[in-house]
């Protein structure tokens, strides 16, 4: 098995892994009141968040009725991590093998970099990923002064991109 086969196996597993585990964006509201929301936080004041839930319903929830929040982008991270970890133990094992007497002819040591690689190429997307979808989600959720009417005026309209 050459170690191309063996880089594109590992490479293919390791992205369906984190295609699987890294796809939300929404974040779990648990609420005293109410059912717990899974839904987007797309900005928030001092007294309220304002969220779109996956069929696009936009709903303000009042930051006193928040139990908990639980931003998204974790499982990205968290897999991410470990394909790297896992690319960085190959790396660090290759030496290893290349000295340990080898009674194959495989270039064990070329496939175990072959491994690394393809383990850090894949951990790498869903690590950055993860860490942006939860920097957003903490950044929206954090409270910032309520605006005045008059404030919100105020604000200049944005072109829309379409019509340029």
């Amino acid at each position: 098995m050459s170690a191309l086969r063996v880089s594109a196996r590992a490479c293919g597993l390791a992205i369906a892994s984190t295609v699987a585990l890294s796809c939300s964006n929404l974040a779990t509201i648990e609420r005293r009141s109410g059912p717990t929301l899974e839904a987007r936080i797309d900005t928030s004041d001092s007294e309220r968040l304002y969220v779109t839930d996956a069929e696009d319903a936009r709903y303000m929830v009042d930051r006193s009725d928040i139990v908990e929040i639980q931003h998204p982008g974790r499982p990205g991270i968290a897999t991410g991590a470990i394909l790297l970890g896992a690319g960085a133990v190959a790396f660090a094992v290759s030496p290893l093998i290349a000295r340990a007497e080898n009674k194959n002819s495989l270039p064990l040591d070329l496939i175990a970099v072959a491994y690394g690689v393809s383990f850090v190429i894949a951990g790498i997307p869903p690590l950055f990923y993860g860490i942006g979808v939860n920097m957003r989600s903490h950044e929206a959720a954090k409270a910032r002064p309520r605006m005045s009417t008059t404030q919100a005026q105020e604000l200049p309209r944005l072109p829309c991109p379409s019509c340029r």
